[in-house]
């Protein structure tokens, strides 16, 4: 073997190996490099803490818990299957050449969706609304059929194993309490009744500004003229309707809302995932690991020829 690339490469012209050296050079430092990428991943992944949400520190946390959909009008569905479900990505593909045999096949993507709707977790000490915009996630329920029309039917998503038809169908879903972890930059919003207090009057006030008829109810004397003492009352009347309708929704209103999304200009990765942490960080370690050991095989080649025509 090692005969036959020492031959093939002392017939390359000069201008053909340099430009050999290059691409194998090239290609070195691309596999190098996407190796630390996903090795830093299973870093980020090991060497984080796992927090609860309920007393997670403002920052780039870890947490685990179940997936839930939270509070929706209408429950989210999978555009294919009609499956409900917390998060969703579909695509549709069509073979161009479906009747020259499968080998021959020439997919075409005409057909592809991932959701944006935020997904609840729930650790048991709290709940957090996650962003899933701009995260890599990992769902553990992949799908994938085959079928004659552009959009399946409900019942062929059902026979998930067809595997006959021009279009193919890929699922992926985050199903309602499946197990989730999440990666990513934690922020705690917190209520503040007395600043919204505040914010109500003063919308309240400007509102009756531009009702004469509210303003003039409270001009006691009847001269046309709001005084100091009569804009006094129509605060303290502004401020006792805001305040009666803040202890009315007080019951249903949360003090604070756990928060995690992505942070833009972060180097650090932001991972939705159905698999385990201990997993994911393996994954990501072979891929890294793997990705190095090819890149040792292209290293020995570059040597080799630099040194056979040298």
């Amino acid at each position: 073997m090692l005969a036959f690339y020492a031959d093939w490469v002392a017939r390359l012209s000069a201008q053909h190996y340099l430009g050999y050296l290059i691409i194998l050079a090239i290609i070195i430092l691309a596999l190098l490099g996407a190796g630390v990428f996903f090795v830093r991943r299973s870093y980020w992944i090991s060497n984080t803490a796992t927090s609860r949400i309920a007393t997670a520190h403002q920052g780039y946390v870890e947490i685990e818990g179940m997936a839930k959909a939270g509070a929706r009008v209408f429950p989210l569905v999978s555009p294919l299957s009609g499956e409900a479900c917390v998060w969703f990505e579909v695509s549709v593909d069509q073979d161009s050449r479906s009747d020259e045999g499968w080998m021959n096949r020439n997919p075409r993507r005409i057909f592809h969706q991932k959701s944006d709707s935020l997904m609840v977790i729930d650790d048991g000490s709290g709940e957090c609304v996650v962003n899933p915009d701009g995260a890599t996630v990992y769902p553990e329920r992949v799908r994938r059929w085959r079928g004659e029309t552009e959009m399946p039917s409900h019942t062929s998503a059902i026979r998930a194993n067809a595997h006959f038809g021009r279009y193919q169908y890929t699922e992926k879903l985050i199903l309602d309490r499946d197990p989730v972890y999440v990666l990513g930059w934690f922020r705690t919003i917190r209520h503040d009744p007395h600043v919204a207090a505040q914010d109500a009057i003063k919308s309240l006030l400007q509102d009756w500004k531009q009702d004469p008829h509210k303003m003039k109810s409270f001009d006691r004397d009847g001269n046309g003229v709001i005084d100091e003492d009569e804009w006094r009352a129509a605060r303290k009347s502004a401020r006792d309707l805001v305040y009666q309708q803040q202890m009315d929704a007080m019951g249903e209103a949360q003090s604070q809302i756990h928060t995690m999304a992505d942070q833009a200009g972060s180097q650090r990765p932001f991972i939705i995932s159905a698999l385990d942490q201990v997993s994911l960080a393996r994954r990501y370690r072979r891929w890294g690991y793997a990705l190095w050991a090819v890149s040792i095989i292209f290293f020995y080649l570059w040597v080799t020829a630099f040194y056979l025509r040298g």
